[in-house]
């Protein structure tokens, strides 16, 4: 298979030599698992002779305009009744391609009797139909599914194949410092960091930016006045975004203020899992600043 299209990800690179009849794509959001449910669904109605998914066959022309009849995409929200529906063509052969491709996105949402349907079709499937699950975590799926197909774990790309991967001409309107921004604020995953090249998530780095030069500087009022979010949804991004631009800033070997930048993102890192829960916005946008400053100003002392 044609995986010239994956940054990173070596070895499940080398998994996609190999044809399996149902795959399990785990990865955080960002990370490409839809990106690579279609690139094997494609690889697998792909009617070329040579490398596959070829972009130019009938099949893939299909592909390309969404309109081939050969993949199927099954909501993960769908109900008992829905699934049944939906996967009971199995053994009607493919339209033109050689595979017929159920793709599920989100499969970890699936209830427990879904997830069951679901594994009668992958006990004994025929040979021309093929299951690609997309998923958070393979943990939330039932052992007897996880038994049943190969697991692909993506993995975060390294900073030099994301950078190179935005040197490419589709992002030259956007400046050296903001490709870096973004790459700094996605964990490695190119997905989450196109989201903050291209949204307004990028305006959240120079908010964290700004934050953590206020409580390094000592400048309370500056820290008040960017810790005043209105909602418990917007308290939380930004907790944990700040967790990820402390420790890349700390991975970029900034030597300056590093003791302190450790005893920063302790502290931030102790109230990520603490605002995922119900809270008093206007209280935690105090905790949250007098814990950043109480922390810097104790690894200052010591």
């Amino acid at each position: 298979m044609d995986t010239s299209r994956i940054v990173g990800n070596e070895a499940l690179k080398r998994e996609l030599n190999r044809n399996f009849h149902a795959y399990i794509i785990e990865g955080p959001h960002g990370s490409g698992k839809t990106t690579l449910a279609k690139l094997i669904a494609q690889g697998n109605v792909c009617i070329s002779e040579g490398v596959r998914p070829c972009g130019k066959c009938p099949s893939c022309v299909k592909f390309l305009a969404d309109c081939n009849i050969d993949i199927k995409y099954i909501p993960a929200d769908t109900d008992v009744k829905n699934m049944r529906a939906a996967i009971s063509d199995i053994y009607v052969r493919p339209n033109e391609s050689e595979k017929r491709c159920y793709i599920i996105e989100d499969c970890d949402d699936l209830s427990v009797q879904c997830q069951n349907v679901l594994l009668k079709s992958l006990e004994e499937p025929p040979q021309f139909s093929v299951f690609i699950l997309t998923c958070t975590s393979k943990e939330k799926l039932l052992e007897t599914i996880r038994s049943r197909c190969v697991v692909l774990t993506l993995a975060p790309v390294r900073n030099e194949d994301a950078e190179k991967f935005f040197a490419q001409s589709r992002f030259d309107k956007y400046s050296p410092q903001q490709k870096q921004a973004a790459i700094n604020l996605s964990e490695g995953f190119l997905g989450k960091a196109i989201e903050v090249l291209e949204g307004a998530s990028y305006g959240v780095y120079n908010l964290c930016e700004s934050f953590t030069n206020a409580c390094l500087d000592g400048a309370v009022g500056e820290a008040v006045k960017i810790a005043s979010f209105k909602t418990r949804e917007e308290l939380q991004s930004f907790v944990r975004n700040l967790s990820v631009y402390i420790a890349a800033r700390m991975r970029s070997g900034e030597k300056k203020d590093v003791h302190r930048l450790f005893a920063f993102s302790e502290a931030v890192n102790s109230l990520v899992k603490q605002v995922e829960f119900n809270v008093n916005v206007k209280l935690w946008n105090v905790v949250l600043v007098m814990r950043c400053m109480g922390a810097v100003s104790l690894s200052k002392r010591g």
